[in-house]
């Protein structure tokens, strides 16, 4: 599965990148890391 790569930013100028796995009419599922990691840590759990 491919993922597609969202970017946005927050107040503060705060960029936030995260990638999108699935169906887009699924309900979604967001998993968060911790200090130290990426968002690529989560590419097994998403695939």
């Amino acid at each position: 599965m491919t993922a597609e790569t969202f970017v946005t930013h927050a107040p503060g100028d705060v960029r936030i990148i995260a990638d999108r796995h699935g169906d887009p009419d699924a309900r979604a599922v967001v998993f968060l890391h911790g200090g130290g990691q990426t968002r690529r840590s989560w590419g097994r759990a998403a695939a």
